[in-house]
C-alpha cells in the first residue's frame, strides 16, 4: 500500500496564526493518524523565552511512525 503525508491547519498557543499544521500519515484513501506537527513559534512564547529570532518547530511521534495499521 501507498502511505500519504498530508498537513492540516492547526491553531495552537505555540504556533502563530495560520503558521501550524498537523501530520498526517494514512494509507492511500484512509483517515490517517496524527504523526506529529510543526509551526512558526507564536511571538509572545519567544519574547517569554527572551529569544530574538523566528523559531520553528517539528515534531514527529516516532511510535506512531511505526504502528502496523498505517
Amino acid at each position: 500500500f501507498k502511505k500519504q503525508l498530508t498537513a492540516e491547519p492547526l491553531d495552537i498557543g505555540l504556533f502563530t496564526a495560520g503558521r501550524g499544521a498537523k501530520l498526517l500519515l494514512a494509507r492511500e484513501g484512509d483517515e490517517g493518524i496524527c504523526i506529529g506537527q510543526i509551526g512558526e513559534v507564536h511571538p509572545a512564547v519567544l519574547e517569554r523565552f527572551r529569544l530574538t529570532h523566528a523559531v520553528a518547530v517539528f515534531e514527529v511521534d516516532l511510535e506512531a511512525l511505526g504502528k502496523k495499521k498505517i
